[in-house]
């Protein structure tokens, strides 16, 4: 609010009225007190008041206080108590519509504290171990472990005495023992010591007798692990790939997750009042519309399933907005977009490359893409020799999946040669490069770190007929996955197979590929009537990423003569212009009343509602083409739901398929309150639960990639 322009009559010493001034006084804020902002939006994230009081280091209860002493000083409710032991603290509505300007606000002072030359303070983490434990393993390593993570800070706590970690008095436990801990999963790590290296102790001589256990030992602890190091890390606690559970005392079992939403949009329709239940595994057991919310985790907007992002380069969310410069000859096209891909591409490290991948993730599940299949050639080191272990670069998109807790199709591309059917490689394609047997061992590593993972697969990505072989494509395709490959992405393209084959690439691919719902073509722009009928015929899917090809120049899909044909479609962000499900749905459907001056394309007359009929589509497409049982709200499928505010200015007012076609078609801001992966909540009030840790860490990339 504008500060108000008061008028004053100035005094002098001699008691007249000589001059009048005027002055803009600005009035003083009231706010209440930033730590009590800090623990009411802690504890909205996490549901609980023991998780919440795990960021600023203090008590359950010293939350609690202070969440109280706010709602006092404001005179309003902003949590619905519940019975003790029930699952969640839930927001009131008032709370919840609140939490999204509060979290604004603090990323807003972050900001401007940065530009004052300011920093984030130092993420800490407090270390419990046992005297033993921490002189012969973790004193030791501390050394290596800063060096690695500078911006951590380790504080640590030496005592014998077992502390409890689910009232915040350590974020990690250090103990030793032979494992069997009641209602704790064993698994089976590196040991800590080894043989005659170094600092650790070697082998005892035959017959001398062992030491006494530690305490930690006797008392049969487990190591426990925070989920992440930083502001955020305590919100959950790793379980093995790509699981996670919340974090409890141990003997205690995890409640299974169940959602109830005011309206949800089934395979058969909207309905309401929709109890939504999952398994441990994060796999939807039960759905049952008119139900009473019970103690279910209330979703009050309209919750539709999470959206498949079919067709993603992570990398090149670094380069976004970066290589849009007119070029000196002014020939600008897809092609010389690729030169300046191949520059930037020579600067990633592994670690960049885990840093831009789950930034990008995070804002996908921001937006509504709740899995997303990542076409990954980005294999080698910059002089295109390989990592130690060759699945170095595809693992570390693995594992920002697993940070950011979205879903993954992880899709290692064979990528050869240079052109069609054995032209040599150009140099920036080098980081690129396998041949058969090596790009077969990186498709295994994949597979061995997946298994048994509910919230990944992997599938395979012959990159396109440039790329590889006849001979190269029919040993790929033997392997079990879905498969995606570009196709008819440029008219360049479509010439060049032309010239070396007799036949357009869509065509090829139709005589002597088995195309069939296993396969997903990559763009797919530059079709004839006929391949466009003939493909649709297949069951494969068509991967479109329209605000990418709007951007690269490609051209316009055929979209009403597939939809005619039974064609089956999903959409991805590519190289990630954008990451938003709602703005590819809007550029594809307005890319084709551009072409053919007219309205409501993807529409029939049993199907009137543009947003409705596109969404519709991309969810079973996406699934399809990612080949896992996603895409729709109903038991069996992973529990992925994307609530959208209905009281949102842009949705304001709207319901049903009229909300759909809002959400896709009207304004710019994101309607996404909530995101849910596998039963987990991952996107609440807007935000990623762990955007600050994960902003830094891109942050941190991008100026190593720019500098």
């Amino acid at each position: 609010m504008p500060g108000r322009i008061l008028g004053l009559a100035v005094r002098s010493a001699r008691g007249r009225f000589p001059t009048s001034a005027t002055k803009q006084i600005y009035p003083v804020r009231s706010l209440p007190r930033l730590r009590a902002l800090l623990a009411f939006d802690a504890a909205a994230r996490h549901g609980r008041f023991v998780a919440a009081a795990a960021e600023p280091h203090v008590t359950p209860a010293a939350i609690g206080q202070q969440v109280r002493g706010l709602e006092a000083a404001l005179g309003v409710r902003l949590f619905v108590r519940r019975p003790h032991g029930t699952a969640r603290l839930v927001p009131t509505e008032d709370a919840r519509a609140a939490l999204r300007d509060i979290a604004e606000g603090f990323d807003n002072l972050e900001a401007g504290l940065r530009r004052l030359g300011g920093r984030v303070p130092r993420a800490v983490v407090v270390v419990t171990a046992s005297h033993a434990l921490a002189a012969r393993w973790l004193l030791p390593e501390l050394p290596d472990f800063a060096q690695g993570h500078p911006g951590v800070d380790v504080r640590l706590d030496i005592t014998d005495r077992l502390l409890d970690l689910a009232q915040g008095e350590a974020d990690l436990g250090l103990r030793c023992g032979p494992g069997g801990w009641p209602g704790v999963p064993r698994r089976r790590g590196s040991p800590l010591w080894e043989n005659g290296q170094g600092r650790r102790p070697a082998r005892r001589p035959a017959g001398q007798n062992r030491q006494t256990p530690c305490a930690g030992c006797r008392k049969k602890r487990k190591i426990q692990r925070p989920a992440r190091i930083g502001p955020q890390r305590t919100r959950r606690a790793r379980a093995g790939p790509g699981g996670w559970r919340r974090r409890q005392r141990p003997g205690h079992h995890a409640a299974m997750p169940h959602f109830h939403a005011r309206a949800a949009l089934l395979p058969e329709g909207w309905a309401e009042d929709v109890l939504i239940e999952a398994d441990a595994a994060g796999r939807i057991a039960a759905v049952t519309p008119g139900a009473a919310p019970a103690a279910a985790d209330r979703l009050r907007g309209a919750v539709i399933p999470g959206v498949p992002n079919l067709h993603s380069h992570a990398f090149q969310r670094a380069m976004a907005g970066g290589a849009e410069r007119r070029s000196p000859d002014g020939q600008d096209s897809f092609w010389t977009w690729r030169e300046t891909m191949y520059r930037f591409v020579g600067r990633f490290s592994p670690e960049d490359a885990e840093a831009v991948a789950a930034q990008l993730y995070a804002e996908c599940l921001e937006w509504g893409f709740t899995s997303i299949a990542e076409f990954h050639y980005l294999h080698h080191q910059p002089d295109g020799t390989s990592y130690a272990a060759p699945a170095e670069m595809a693992l570390r998109h693995l594992a920002a999946a697993r940070r950011t807790g979205i879903g993954i199709t992880l899709l290692p591309s064979l990528y050869r040669h240079g052109g069609i059917f054995g032209r040599d490689p150009a140099p920036g394609q080098r980081r690129f490069l396998n041949d058969l047997d090596p790009y077969l061992r990186i498709l295994g590593d994949c597979r061995a770190a997946v298994a048994g993972d509910p919230q990944a697969a992997v599938g395979m990505a012959p990159h396109s007929l440039r790329a590889v072989t006849p001979a190269m494509l029919q040993a790929v395709v033997a392997e079990a996955g879905p498969i995606h490959i570009h196709a008819a992405e440029q008219e360049k393209e479509v010439a060049e197979c032309l010239a070396a084959t007799g036949a357009r690439p869509v065509q090829w691919l139709l005589d002597n590929a088995p195309l069939d719902a296993r396969w997903c073509l990559i763009h797919a722009t530059h079709m004839t009537a006929a391949e466009t009928a003939a493909l649709a015929a297949r069951g494969a899917a068509a991967g479109l990423c329209p605000s990418t090809e709007a951007s690269l120049g490609d051209g316009t899909f055929p979209l009403r003569g597939w939809l005619a044909a039974g064609g089956r479609f999903g959409v991805g962000t590519d190289s990630h212009v954008g990451t938003s499900p709602r703005d590819e749905l809007r550029q594809l459907e307005t890319s084709q009343r551009l072409a053919l001056w007219e309205r409501a394309v993807a529409t029939t007359a049993t199907a009137p509602h543009p947003g409705r009929r596109l969404l519709d589509a991309a969810l079973a497409g996406g699934a399809q083409a990612s080949g896992r049982a996603i895409g729709a709200i109903a038991p069996g499928r992973r529990c992925d739901l994307v609530e959208l505010d209905d009281g949102h200015p842009s949705l304001l007012g709207r319901s049903g398929d009229s909300l759909l076609d809002a959400w896709v078609f009207a304004g710019q801001a994101n309607p996404v309150r909530t995101a849910i992966v596998g039963g987990k909540r991952v996107v609440e009030g807007g935000r990623h639960v762990a955007r600050l840790t994960i902003g830094e860490a891109f942050a941190g990339a991008m100026r190593r990639l720019l500098g």
